[in-house]
Formats: structure tokens, sequence, C-alpha cells
């Protein structure tokens, strides 16, 4: 089972959405816990927020068209952890299967950078 921890996601969290122009004030976390049927696929459409992956079990593909992860596939080369738009978590599985995320909302609108 995939962790936040083993990809080090969490102390990121700060200085990714400092990088975004957001003062740890400006922003709130929540944990999303997703349930998803067998051999289901889940559609998750965000505005304005960005999910990183907390727990991820075996047997489960998270796919955007900005990011993929899924460690069973021997084919890539690098893992996205960090998700935003709209994604799709695909439970390949036989079973019911129990995936983890952190939700990141921002509490008030990105400063621009000049």
């Amino acid at each position: 089972m995939a962790t936040a921890s083993s990809y080090n996601t969490f102390p990121l969290i700060p200085r990714l959405m400092k990088e975004r122009g957001y003062a740890e004030n400006e922003y709130k976390t929540k944990e999303r816990y997703m349930v998803l049927k067998p051999n289901a696929t889940r559609t998750i459409n965000v505005h304005n927020e960005i999910w990183f992956i907390h727990n991820v079990p075996d047997n489960i593909t998270i796919k955007s068209l900005t990011g993929y992860f899924d460690t069973e596939d021997q084919n890539v080369d690098e893992l996205c952890t960090e998700f935003n738009r709209t994604f799709d978590i695909i439970n390949k599985a036989g079973a019911i299967q129990h995936v983890i995320f952190i939700q990141i909302i921002p509490t008030r609108k990105r400063n621009k950078k000049g």
C-alpha cells in the first residue's frame, strides 16, 4: 500500500502552497476517504483545489491529463502524487478498495506574480 509519507508529500504542502502564492493561513486541508466499488471508475472534478495522494492500495490507478499513479505499472518512469482539475480513480480489483487523499482548499484567490 502506498502512503504519502513514503513519498514525503505532507512536508511539501506548505512549500508548494507558498510557491503558488498562498500563506499558511490562506488554505485549509481536508482528508478525503474514497470507497471504490469493485472494478469501478470514479471521476473527480475539482476547481481551485489540489488533491495529494495519502494512501493508495494495490490495484488502483489514478490518472489525469497531467499525471498518472499506478505502482504496478512497470512502464512508467515517474508517478504523480498531486492532482487537480479532473482525474479518474480506477479500481482494478474485484473487491471494494479505499483510497485516501489530502484535499487542499485555498480560502482566497491566489496572488499573481509580476
